[in-house]
């Protein structure tokens, strides 16, 4: 279960990585910052804008941990994979 506490838009003011592919972005990148109760504990993250508009244009790509681990099942770097999520197109198969 999880509880949202705060969730906006932030110009980060030092690195960060986002939550879902990993990436790491300087300071002055606009990213969605998360706060909240998850399964009990407290936790904060960033997500950058790649990610947000996927995981708002459908839930088929967001899941627990991001969607890294569904990447692997792929032979394509994670930027050629948001590419292509974000253009509807599929993605390689191994």
């Amino acid at each position: 279960m999880c509880t949202t506490l705060k969730s906006k838009i932030v110009k980060i003011r030092k690195q960060q990585q986002c939550f879902s592919c990993f990436r790491k972005f300087p300071i002055g990148t606009e990213m969605k910052y998360w706060a909240g109760i998850y399964e009990g504990d407290f936790n904060s993250s960033h997500a950058c804008s790649d990610c947000v508009e996927i995981m708002n244009q459908s839930s088929e790509h967001c899941f627990e941990g991001g969607f890294v681990d569904e990447m692997r099942n792929y032979k394509e770097p994670i930027d050629e994979a948001i590419k292509r999520i974000l253009n509807k197109q599929p993605l390689l198969t191994p």
